[in-house]
């Protein structure tokens, strides 16, 4: 998984458009949440893994997770 510049720079100033939002940096989706203290939902394009946005994750996605039923396609 890779991030473009625009995508980066877009996950990494959440809290400009989304008041409260906390600001992602693009490692913590890397390394699967464990550098941003949270578990992240990230959004990713199939064909070239490029990510395309993130965010803290809660209700549906952060119950599937904390469940285990979290999809890694590694």
């Amino acid at each position: 998984m890779w991030w473009d510049d625009e995508d980066a720079d877009y996950i990494r100033s959440r809290s400009d458009r989304y008041p409260g939002a906390l600001n992602i940096e693009p490692e913590w989706t890397l390394d699967y949440s464990p550098g941003a203290g949270f578990v992240l939902t990230v959004i990713v394009d199939p064909v070239d893994l490029a990510g395309i946005t993130a965010w803290k994750a809660r209700g549906v996605d952060l119950c599937s997770y904390l469940e285990g039923e979290a999809v890694n396609d590694d």
